[in-house]
Order: C-alpha cells, then sequence, then structure tokens
C-alpha cells in the first residue's frame, strides 16, 4: 500500500486515477450510474487542482494498493478535523473476487487511527458495501472551497 498526500504526487497521480476508475465503471457496464459531474471531460483536471490544493494543507489523500506496480485499488479522501471522508474509490473489475477495495479502507483506516483520526464518512449513496463495514446513515459535513 501507498499514500500520496503532497500536492505534486497528488497532480501527477489524480487524472490516473479519475481514468482507471471511469474505465472500471465502463467495464463493469455501469458508467451511466455515476454523476454527470465525474464523467464531465473536464473533470480530471478539476480534481487535480482541488486535489493539489487540499495536498498543500494536509486534506488529501490518495491511497493505493498495488500489485506488480499498477494499483488494483485507490481510495480518495479529503480529511476534515478529526475525520477522512471518502469521497471516490475504484478498483480493477477482475480483481474483484479479492474485494481489494476492502482491503485498502481497512489498511487505510489503520493508518488514520494511528494518525488520531477516529471517523472515516464512508460518502453519499446506500451502497451495501458500506453497511457491511459498520457504517450508519448520517448527515455529511459540509465543504467549502475558496480560492
Amino acid at each position: 500500500m501507498d499514500r500520496l498526500t503532497d500536492p505534486l504526487s497528488l497532480a501527477a497521480a489524480l487524472p490516473t486515477f479519475v481514468t482507471q476508475r471511469l474505465s472500471a465503471w465502463q467495464d463493469r457496464r455501469r458508467l451511466h450510474e455515476l454523476p454527470a459531474m465525474d464523467r464531465h471531460p473536464c473533470f480530471a483536471g478539476f480534481l487535480t487542482e482541488v486535489g493539489a490544493g487540499l495536498g498543500l494543507q494536509g486534506r488529501c489523500l490518495l491511497t493505493r494498493i498495488k500489485l506488480d506496480g499498477e494499483p488494483i485499488a485507490q481510495s480518495l479522501m479529503f480529511r476534515t478535523s478529526g475525520a477522512d471522508l471518502l469521497y471516490m474509490s475504484t478498483y480493477r473489475p477482475e480483481m474483484a473476487r479479492y474485494s481489494p477495495s476492502h482491503l485498502l479502507l481497512a489498511e487505510a483506516a489503520n493508518t488514520a487511527v494511528g494518525e488520531g483520526i477516529r471517523v472515516i464518512e464512508m460518502g453519499r449513496g446506500g451502497e451495501p458495501y458500506k453497511f457491511d463495514l459498520g457504517a450508519l446513515p448520517r448527515r455529511l459535513r459540509d465543504l467549502t472551497l475558496t480560492a
């Protein structure tokens, strides 16, 4: 597992993360289920700029599990005081039977606890895996980005 937090590494990795995430959704024939914003051609650039900016403040984390040097699962999180917000994640569809995203989340949670984080917010949506991992429905935090 590795974790990118510095702005330059985030800026280099986030466009590929977005591309791989869209490809994984396409491979599963579920691309249409993503919000239109996630599929917009400018989204990768926007997310890269936001991630690098938040990286300057220690508030953006891209965590990855790799196999043979290539990511098989990735999670993008935003850190607030005391909590990490799981913003989006992806995994290689052919690795699904190994639950790489669950393994990654467990490792990320272990690391976060060591850094004083007590809550991982699972983000929007009522996907069953969130409740399988112990999530409870609740209102998310408000996050305001300023230039």
